[in-house]
């Protein structure tokens, strides 16, 4: 098992066939290591990188609702190749917690939903198995996990599609709980998370 940032893995794969003195006072950012790399990959100039991306056989992405840019096509890239050497993919992510699409649409990148979609596309034919998590771990008060799951449902599947009067219905109803209340709920919540 090997456990990796996508820059370091990048930068990794690269130093099988690229010699780190290369990269020695040369001011690149993570960012053109990355694009460096996949075209090299593409276009057959890393035929070491290549080999060793043949001998993986599982690929395992956390957090892929925050691929964009730069990232999202080096994982597309990668899980195609672990695919096509005969390995499999397991991809986590929540889609409702996708929170640098706005970075995709300064740069006009590939955003979360536009990664999602060209990711399934490398699985036709087959059947994707989605699982869709409802025990919260976060929260020990269950007047929480219910204000936490009602809100989701005020917002919708994704986030993408809220039912404002619901949503506003929702927090006025914790803001009509004494201070006190509200406070000793958060306490129960690990992460402080302001609405």
């Amino acid at each position: 098992i090997e456990v990796r940032t996508f820059d370091s893995f990048a930068s990794y794969l690269l130093s099988f066939d690229i010699h780190w003195s290369r990269f020695k006072n040369k001011p690149d950012s993570f960012k053109e290591r990355l694009e460096d790399f996949i075209k090299r990959l593409r276009e057959g100039e890393l035929p070491e990188a290549a080999r060793e991306l043949a001998k993986f056989s599982h690929l395992f992405i956390d957090e892929v609702q925050d691929l964009t840019a730069g990232h999202a096509t080096l994982v597309l890239e990668l899980a195609e190749r672990v695919l096509s050497s005969g390995g499999s993919v397991t991809a986590l992510g929540d889609r409702g917690q996708a929170i640098y699409d706005f970075k995709a649409k300064e740069i006009g990148d590939m955003n979360s939903d536009q990664f999602l979609a060209r990711f399934e596309s490398l699985f036709p034919g087959k059947q994707i198995t989605r699982r869709r998590f409802t025990r919260f771990w976060r929260y020990k008060d269950i007047k929480l996990k219910n204000f936490v799951s009602d809100a989701a449902m005020a917002i919708g599947s994704y986030g993408n599609s809220p039912d404002l009067p619901k949503f506003s219905n929702h927090l006025r109803s914790i803001l009509l709980v004494p201070p006190v209340k509200i406070a000793q709920l958060l306490d129960q919540y690990e992460y402080l998370t302001i609405l």
